[in-house]
């Protein structure tokens, strides 16, 4: 088993607001690693995550030692092998790679419905903004137009800027619906993927 000493105590710096923070907390919890939950705002994204990952994005782990962790599925490949009891990864080497695929899979192609469900429609745009702002800018007068500029920044990076258009937009849709259908037609025969 490693010896974790040197890396222990961790600090997840994360915010609610992230799927992608939701993801490595559940693993951490999980697997039962020690570690302080630092909710990020605009102060910690400046320094320290800033300075010491080159991104202003979240979750980060910073180590004892003065690593830094950053990229959710990497840092869950790299818990996993650091903490091995109750592993994430299946020991059949099939079920391995299948478990691999689902999981790219549902990272990075189920990323633009899930973004475009949360920014393309107005009361939940606006709810969002301003959660984002209140989670960013904590600790500042927190105006309506700030939530407005969080949610506006989310469409142009998260829906125009990943190519969301009206002639794909349907597609975009879709494309969770056509998985809740084809995921349905699994789970009728097994209790979990």
């Amino acid at each position: 088993m490693p010896n974790n000493s040197v890396y222990e105590p961790f600090k997840a710096y994360v915010m609610d607001i992230s799927y992608f923070s939701g993801k490595l907390e559940a693993m951490l919890r999980y697997k039962e690693v020690p570690f302080e939950r630092i909710e990020a705002s605009s102060r910690e994204l400046l320094d320290p995550i800033y300075t010491h990952t080159g991104l202003m994005k979240v979750p980060v782990v910073e180590c004892a030692n003065g690593d830094w962790l950053k990229d959710t599925t990497p840092m869950l490949y790299w818990f996993d092998r650091q903490y091995p009891q109750q592993s994430i990864i299946p020991n059949d080497p099939v079920t391995h790679f299948i478990s691999r695929l689902v999981e790219d899979y549902a990272d990075e192609w189920l990323w633009r419905p899930a973004l475009y469900y949360r920014w393309n429609y107005a009361q939940d745009r606006r709810l969002l903004g301003d959660r984002i702002a209140r989670e960013v800018l904590k600790g500042w007068p927190l105006p309506r137009l700030t939530g407005w500029y969080f949610a506006r920044r989310q469409i142009a990076v998260n829906l125009k800027g990943d190519g969301v258009r009206r002639h794909n937009e349907e597609h975009v849709r879709n494309t969770y619906l056509n998985n809740l259908n084809s995921l349905q037609a699994i789970l009728e025969d097994s209790p979990y993927l």
